[in-house]
């Protein structure tokens, strides 16, 4: 039998949920995925043989190469992880949930939006990052109302980052009279000067 765990790398704390467990039988060049787990410590039963042992918390993961022989073994993986949140305010309101996404990157050089990470994330969502530096794009409505700011996740803490938007929803209608019925099939463009 096959004992697993994993732990916050710098705590020693064990990770009780979002954990994401693959194991490969190692068969020549091509690992082979022989078993998947949800649960915090699973027990799997394998025949002897070689296997490659993975579990991912969020985005940051762990392997580890294990020999099975005629006995239980117990691993303990550890995984430095920590979480982001990203919320949007309008002055000292919150942005609702359904009015706010955001992007996360990973910066490669001179590049703030070198990778994507996470695209269209949405409110309440934790993301469970490694150790980093991360670019973070907000958008606020549907169309261009965008907000950027760095942030440092460290592992084994929350990062909360507050963007705060200058912007507001506005509501267009053509009419023939003041205070008229709007007409339909009509198309606005707002540009700037």
């Amino acid at each position: 039998e096959l004992r697993l765990a994993a732990y916050h790398a710098e705590t020693g704390t064990p990770i009780l949920e979002g954990l994401i467990w693959r194991v490969f039988a190692m068969r020549g060049d091509d690992p082979v995925l022989v078993a998947r787990d949800d649960g915090a410590t699973p027990r799997l039963s394998l025949p002897p043989a070689n296997y490659m042992i993975h579990v991912s918390y969020g985005f940051a993961s762990a392997m580890r190469l294990v020999t099975m022989q005629w006995g239980d073994v117990v691993e303990r993986l550890t995984i430095s992880a920590g979480g982001l949140q990203v919320r949007g305010v309008v002055g000292d309101l919150p942005i609702q949930a359904n009015d706010f996404t955001y992007a996360v990157y990973v910066p490669v050089g001179d590049d703030a939006e070198g990778r994507l990470v996470v695209a269209e994330a949405r409110l309440p969502d934790l993301i469970r990052l490694p150790e980093g530096d991360y670019h973070v794009v907000s958008t606020y409505g549907d169309a261009n109302a965008s907000m950027r700011t760095d942030v440092r996740v460290r592992a084994g803490e929350v990062t909360t980052a507050t963007l705060n938007h200058r912007a507001a929803r506005v509501t267009l209608k053509l009419v023939a009279d003041e205070g008229g019925e709007a007409f339909a099939g009509t198309a606005f463009s707002v540009l700037t000067p």
